[in-house]
């Protein structure tokens, strides 16, 4: 006999039981982090309380926060990235541009190596020192 007010979380628990399995064992390349976000979902889908207050919880606060801090912390990287891309498809109508970019990528992701390969590659195509172009900072490995 089920209890009242538990369907939802005896159901999405089922669903996990179903879903993760077939799906899993198909590609395991790229299901990992598709199912592990949709089994955690679900986890705490099945784990939550039947009835939910007015107020957030010190724990969902926390959580809250958490998940802010992480894209705060992403949202440099993934700036950084799209200026690396946007200088690749530009250089060839504003070197200047594309140079000013990768000196924006620099800052933004300073330990990827990515602006400074693009800023190479865009001198050789360019048959110009890499030094002509736009200055990236430079990384001694000293």
């Amino acid at each position: 006999m089920q209890r009242p007010g538990c369907g939802v979380r005896v159901r999405s628990r089922d669903s996990v039981l179903l879903l993760d399995p077939p799906t899993g064992s198909v590609d395991w390349l790229w299901e990992f982090p598709a199912l592990g976000a949709m089994s955690f979902m679900f986890l705490g889908l099945a784990a939550s309380p039947s009835k939910r207050s007015s107020r957030p919880s010190k724990g969902q606060t926390l959580v809250a926060i958490a998940v802010a801090c992480a894209g705060l912390l992403l949202l440099p990287p993934w700036l950084a990235a799209r200026r690396v891309d946007r200088a690749s498809s530009i250089w060839r109508a504003d070197p200047s541009l594309a140079y000013r970019l990768l000196r924006q990528a620099a800052r933004l992701n300073p330990v990827s190596e990515q602006p400074l390969v693009v800023q190479g590659t865009i001198a050789a195509e360019r048959r110009q020192s890499a030094a002509d172009g736009g200055k990236l900072p430079s990384r001694d490995r000293a």
